[in-house]
């Protein structure tokens, strides 16, 4: 008899994550309905006569053909669909010829139990529900054959249409119950798969009953002869077991190979762990399929990639190894694969788990199958065979992936260095040049003033301002440079006091060249700031505009709630747009004015570094047509 399980049959143990407690109930009320049906339809034929037969089958015997027929069962898999092919219709013919209707369906039922239970260890709703279900089937087989049988001849036509249509019969009971059980637990299958699967199976079971009826008339008129009837069903199931075995190594050779170039095609490591997950479904026909990297191995971490039903899946998924299945934690640590079964996990599923060992058998984590569909149990040693040498490729993938990222990274720092090296030799350029023309100027005009050459007084204190001057802004670039460093080194400290804004603006206009021409508008009460810094801001504020800016520049100040805005206006063309942050950043210029000296800088970013050390900002803003370069700070009282 051959077994419809396509994806989604039912199995409470495999589905229970996917299904709700009323699903499961609403199982158990179908397996009980089917056995009541099976009671009283076996209370209607299963105390009558037998066929008038010269050879009698034993219920013993017939108990032992039943469970053989059951226990040496083909399964030929069609995607994610497997067909369990078995000689179950040629017990179930000889049993209706040579035993009573009563034997047959018990022995049926009995010789199922013990491979259910014993070989397959299936759990109690799934027992029950098969058990149930092959009991109805042989009662109704029992009784369309016995109809049949007393409209004629038993061993003529008439007899073996019966026989045909009363496995057939059975095959539909077992289709419509399972399918029926799919629907119940949430699953789906289309009119067309259970056509497609009723087909196979009607195919495989008039197959089987035509060499049963061979079988029957051998033993019925020589019964010496039985050895012949043996011939048949043994030399079918060697093809059957043949040509699946062929079948499946092809199979699992294509999808090897499948797998494996779909992997070694997807360099991102994120991407190619998922089409492996993905590949190892397609594989083994798996529910689920995982892959764990093993992570800091201090804190217990672990990243999974897991492909599901549905087209669930996770990425790259932090979690800890301590959440991992215990036969999966085994094959960590012993380094080879481990064969999980329902009653060893804790999701009630069948799993296998391979590690993933790299070239220097240093394990790098692991990839795991879980809940192998189909009604044809657990993962086999085959199976397993295949997983480990797709873990293998996956190893090899995995060291790919973070060999090329090591290689990014590695091209990117030195991307960096360059850049760091570009950087220091511009820095060095503009230093020097900022630091020669100041230093040029004080040593030219200082041997003037040391030379014989006659000055007059007056020329003698244009020098001298000129040599002030100089020095001044020399010793601003020193102090901005001084600043800068400590500022990185966290060893910068500011004094905060009420400083009076308005002494401050004009002291710094005094001292800077062309401090004369700008003006002064508006008043502001004293700031919480350091009055050496808030004059090195001002300073440099007003320098910026003098050399980049425009002809007409002048200090803002305003009051505005708790919080006090010195803003340095000026008409210039402002900063090129996109460039708005690249003038704080240290040693960048967003600009330059032609026929204006090179800066190094740095005058910005101090600014804007000192005015947020003293609890205030500097920010750049273009209003009307104007720059405005605002420091806003803390009003004092």
């Amino acid at each position: 008899m051959t077994t419809p399980t396509p994806d989604g049959v039912f199995d409470p143990v495999l589905v229970r994550r996917r299904i709700s407690l009323s699903g499961v109930h609403k199982v158990w009320l179908l397996a009980a309905a089917i056995m009541l049906s099976a009671v009283a339809l076996f209370d209607v034929v299963g105390g009558g006569a037998g066929l008038d037969a010269p050879v009698r089958i034993p219920l013993a015997g017939l108990i032992a053909a039943f469970y053989l027929a059951e226990l040496a069962v083909v399964h030929l898999e069609f995607g994610r669909q497997a067909h369990s092919f078995s000689m179950s219709e040629f017990a179930l013919v000889l049993g209706l010829f040579f035993a009573s209707p009563g034997d047959v369906i018990v022995a049926n039922v009995v010789g199922n139990v013990l491979v259910l239970a014993i070989h397959r260890r299936q759990q109690l709703l799934k027992l029950v529900f098969n058990v149930a279900q092959f009991a109805l089937q042989t009662s109704i087989a029992v009784a369309v054959f016995h109809m049949y049988a007393r409209l004629g001849d038993p061993l003529g036509p008439i007899g073996w249409a019966g026989a045909l249509l009363a496995t057939l019969a059975a095959l539909l009971v077992a289709d419509v119950v399972i399918n029926a059980a799919i629907r119940l637990t949430g699953g789906q299958i289309t009119f067309a798969d259970m056509l497609e699967v009723f087909g196979m199976g009607a195919l495989a079971a008039m197959l089987n009953t035509g060499m049963a009826l061979g079988a029957a008339m051998i033993v019925w008129h020589r019964p010496s002869a039985v050895w012949l009837a043996a011939v048949p069903p043994v030399a079918l199931f060697t093809a059957y077991w043949a040509y699946v075995g062929q079948r499946v190594q092809r199979t699992r050779l294509t999808a090897l190979y499948d797998a494996t170039r779909e992997l070694l095609g997807a360099p991102q490591l994120e991407k190619a762990l998922a089409r492996a997950c993905a590949a190892v479904r397609r594989m083994l026909n798996a529910e689920v399929a995982e892959i764990y990297l093993l992570g800091d191995a201090s804190n217990g971490s672990a990243l999974v990639t897991a492909v599901g039903p549905d087209g669930t899946n996770r990425a790259m998924s932090p979690v800890a190894l301590s959440s991992l299945e215990l036969p999966w934690l085994r094959a960590i640590r012993s380094g080879t694969s481990v064969s999980a079964a329902a009653a060893e996990t804790t999701t009630g599923v069948a799993s296998i788990a391979t590690p993933l060992v790299d070239g220097d058998g240093d394990c790098l984590g692991l990839v795991v199958a879980s809940n192998r569909l189909g009604d044809i149990g657990g993962f086999k040693p085959s199976e397993v065979e295949t997983l480990e040498t797709f873990a293998a490729q996956v190893a090899v993938s995995i060291a790919n992936a973070r060999l090329v990222d090591s290689l990014s990274a590695a091209a990117e720092l030195n991307r960096e260095q360059e850049s760091l090296i570009r950087s220091k030799d511009e820095f060095i350029a503009s230093v020097s040049h900022e630091l020669r023309t100041p230093l040029t100027t004080v040593v030219g005009l200082s041997e003037v003033l040391l030379s014989d050459e006659p000055l007059q007084d007056t020329e003698r204190s244009e020098l001298t301002a000129l040599i002030a001057e100089q020095s001044n802004e020399l010793s601003d670039l020193v102090e901005d440079l001084l600043v800068s460093a400590r500022a990185d080194m966290g060893t910068l400290d500011v004094s905060l006091h009420a400083v009076a804004v308005g002494g401050e603006v004009d002291a710094v206009l005094r001292g800077v060249a062309g401090g004369e021409r700008v003006a002064v508008v508006g008043e502001a009460p004293p700031v919480w700031a350091d009055a050496l810094r808030l004059r090195q801001v001002i300073r440099n504020l007003v320098s910026n505009a003098d050399r980049y800016g425009g002809d007409d520049v002048r200090v803002e100040l305003a009051h505005e709630a708790s919080r006090v805005v010195i803003a340095v206006v000026d008409n210039g063309a402002g900063v090129p747009p996109g460039e708005e942050l690249t003038i704080f950043k240290a040693y960048g210029r967003a600009q330059n004015k032609r026929g204006q000296p090179a800066s190094i800088g740095l005058g910005l970013h101090v600014a804007q570094r000192l005015a947020r050390q003293m609890g205030g900002d500097l920010e750049y803003r273009r209003v009307d047509g104007e720059t405005r370069f605002e420091v806003t700070l803390r009003a004092a009282g």
